[in-house]
């Protein structure tokens, strides 16, 4: 029997929309399916942290799936929207940089110790800046009805707004952690928590609306 806490319970609540993405699967457009397909492994990565020991070895590899899954997924997703003639070059060319970076961090710090990664950090640097690229493009675009505008808008903020505070989080942690008072740092990571929260009820909202205008959004996702 796990011993969770409320942030267990935040992180948990992934299940949500990964449940209504794949009860709605059949009915949305290729980009919410990716979306889908990131949230499953995302469940999956939840329970095996808290399922498998851990260790270095075991939680540098996790990290190191889970990144080139969660970048190359969302950044796909997000390049549908705003470059849709060849958004499969863009993939292929995140999929490289970040297979490179994991790569060098294991050549230069090992595999087997716990250290601030690299790959993680551009993975959602990357991730934040396709963000920023797809509501701006969203936004001004004309030929964009309001609720295909409404839908893309439900993920991308959230999505945006969790990565942004991650890389804070993570670049505060690193540069500024002091183990006599770790207790601000605990808090910084239960707010990415809640924040991940945040945004699987607006991934939710979009699975739920998305079906319902299929006709207006098939041909951008």
């Amino acid at each position: 029997m796990l011993d969770l806490t409320i942030i267990d319970y935040l992180d948990f609540s992934i299940l949500i929309p990964t449940i209504v993405g794949i009860y709605r699967y059949r009915n949305i457009g290729f980009a919410l399916k990716l979306l889908c397909c990131y949230l499953c492994f995302g469940v999956v990565f939840e329970f095996a942290a808290y399922l498998i020991p851990k260790t270095p070895f075991i939680s540098n590899i996790q990290n190191y799936i889970f990144t080139v899954i969660e970048t190359t997924f969302l950044t796909y997703m997000m390049q549908m929207w705003t470059q849709k003639n060849q958004p499969f070059l863009f993939f292929l060319f995140v999929l490289i940089l970040i297979c490179t970076s994991i790569c060098i961090e294991v050549s230069i710090l090992g595999i087997n110790s716990f250290h601030f990664s690299l790959n993680i950090t551009l993975g959602e640097i990357i991730i934040a800046l396709t963000a920023i690229n797809a509501v701006a493009h969203t936004i001004s675009k004309k030929r964009i009805s309001q609720m295909e505008r409404k839908i893309r808008l439900l993920i991308l903020i959230p999505l945006l707004i969790n990565f942004l505070f991650s890389l804070i989080a993570g670049f505060m942690m690193h540069f500024f952690y002091n183990p006599l008072n770790p207790t601000f740092f605990i808090k910084l990571y239960s707010v990415v928590s809640i924040t991940n929260a945040g945004s699987y009820i607006f991934y939710t909202l979009a699975f739920l609306w998305a079906p319902l205008k299929e006709k207006f959004l098939l041909h951008s996702y």
